[in-house]
């Protein structure tokens, strides 16, 4: 069931991205109502003191690979078995749209990346979330960017962002909440 939420989500979000592309290059479309999408990510660190530390919230830049992969999975119907619902974190520079890989991307230390959590946005038509909370095992741990894939490693990176750069010590918390909507 999960599964089928997923790749419907991931399908919406697909066919939002493919209109914009459709728009970009002056193809007419008949619709009876623009489609837009978007997408923010918030952190926030839970100190293993007990302190809660916000880091805010940025917009996504959706990579060049993930609006190809969306144009070919509304296109063709080539959308693989994989959802996009990797999340991974970073500590150098901030994603672009040519961007295939989290630059910096951290592999140890707790702070891998790793499979979110996916949640329906059942309050709002066209609205999901996908988090994860990793548990840093290290001192001194810089994460300051984060990004989304289809894979555990390697894969198609799809979209991702800067948060405010934090220094994480062990034991230290770090929650990353993608929201995703499409209207």
């Amino acid at each position: 069931m999960n599964k089928a939420i997923l790749l419907a989500s991931v399908l919406i979000a697909s066919l939002a991205a493919m209109m914009a592309i459709m728009t970009s290059i002056n193809t007419i479309v008949s619709i009876k109502e623009p489609m837009y999408s978007g997408s923010s990510v918030c952190a926030r660190i839970l100190r293993a003191s007990g302190i809660v530390e916000d880091l805010g919230c940025n917009e996504n830049t959706w990579t060049n690979s993930g609006k190809n992969w969306t144009r070919d999975c509304i296109g063709q119907g080539v959308c693989g078995a994989t959802a996009f619902k990797y999340l991974a974190l970073g500590n150098t520079s901030a994603p672009s749209a040519t961007s295939t890989t989290l630059a910096g991307e951290i592999a140890d230390c707790g702070l891998a990346r790793a499979s979110g959590t996916y949640v329906t946005e059942t309050a709002s038509v066209g609205n999901w979330t996908i988090y994860y909370t990793w548990t840093s095992t290290c001192n001194n741990e810089v994460v300051n960017t984060t990004a989304v894939f289809n894979a555990t490693s390697g894969g198609i990176m799809l979209a991702g962002t800067t948060i405010t750069s934090a220094t994480l010590q062990s034991s230290d918390q770090l929650q990353v909440n993608y929201t995703k909507w499409v209207s």
